[in-house]
This record gives structure tokens, sequence and C-alpha cells, in this order.
């Protein structure tokens, strides 16, 4: 019966097995460092994914205002750049930029979703309440809200929280195509400064 001869490494074996393993290390760094590692992590900041939420939305009959049943989720609106207005009923300064981010959404049809959403303080049915009886704010005609092109939703506070709204309103987050967070804070807006940031996404 013929003997099988034993394995012994010599150092060719072992080069090769060593700049194998070498390969193997650097391959897995690599995928790391340029895929794992660079993948935006979930937030409000700015370069973030912005964490998905589900808005139950209001409907116009007549000029009443009121739960629609229906809800607009944000991972359903990739591809286009999506504004989250905060806003709240006893904030003057958030109702008097509303018309702004109503001409963005007319301006921008489908490139562009704006929700304004309340829920800071508000539940779902006094916002509803006093929308219907504030329908019309003394603006011109195009700013009776009853006609608006922007979505009105609601949220639970708790995940107004989650959102990075804490009770400093107004407050906006502007979401690329891609769910990134390109812009983040509690301020005032302007129809220019929406321009600005949604040409700059498109």
């Amino acid at each position: 019966m013929r003997k099988i001869k034993p394995f012994t490494w010599t150092k060719k074996t072992l080069e090769t097995v060593a700049w194998s393993l070498a390969g193997v290390v650097m391959v897995g760094a690599l995928t790391y460092y340029n895929f794992i590692d660079k993948a935006p992590a979930a937030g409000v900041e700015v370069g973030n994914h912005c964490p998905d939420f589900t808005a139950q939305t209001y409907q116009v009959q007549g000029d009443t205002f009121s739960p629609s049943g229906e809800t607009f989720t944000l991972s359903q609106q990739i591809g286009k750049v999506v504004i989250v207005n905060f806003w709240e009923v006893w904030c003057q300064g958030c109702i008097m930029e509303l018309p702004e981010f109503n001409e963005i959404q007319e301006e921008y049809g489908d490139k562009v979703e704006v929700i304004a959403i309340a829920g800071v303080t508000s539940t779902i049915e006094s916002a509803a309440k006093w929308m219907s009886e504030k329908k019309w704010l003394g603006w011109d005609d195009k700013h009776d809200w009853v006609d608006f092109s922007i979505t009105f939703g609601y949220l639970p506070t708790a995940v107004c929280t989650e959102l990075g709204c804490s009770g400093m309103l107004p407050r906006t987050i502007v979401v690329d195509k891609s769910g990134i967070v390109t812009y983040a804070a509690d301020s005032s807006m302007t129809y220019d400064k929406l321009q600005e940031i949604v040409e700059s996404l498109l």
C-alpha cells in the first residue's frame, strides 16, 4: 500500500496563504469604508436619512376640514423633493408663511410634495375645527387655504418630537429625492428661500 506523503508547510505555501488572507482583508475593508460605513445614519440632521413617518391627512368638503381617513407616508415619496412644515394653530408666524409653501407646491407640481403638519399641541380634531373656522385669514382670494394645493396632515406629538419638533415653530425639513435631509431648521421660510432649496435638488 502506497504511503501518503504528509503535508508540510513550505515557505512558498505560507507566502501564498498570507497574500490570500491579506487580499480578503483588503476587500473587506474597502467594502466597509466605501459602502457600509458611508451609508447615512437615520435622523433629522442634514445628511441623514429622514426617519419614515405616516401622517393622517385632511380633506375639504365645501369649506369644512375633516380627517380624510387617508395617509401620507414619506417613504412613498421617493423621487420627489419633500418639504415637511410643522405649524400650529396658535403660531401666527406659521400661519402667515403657509401661502409661501403653497406657491412652491403650485409652481413645481408633482416634482415636489409639501405637507403641513400639526400635532405638536393639537389633536387631529381640534386642528380640523380651527382650519374650518379660520378658512380665510385676510389674504387675497388665492390664499384662501380651502383651495390650497399642499397636503395638510397630522402626527401625534411623540412623532413630531422624533422629527425634531419640540415646540419651536415654525419648523421645516426638506428631504431630497432619495430620502436624505438637506435642510432642517426652526425658522420662518420665504418663497425665495424655498425655491433656492428646491432648485438645488431637482
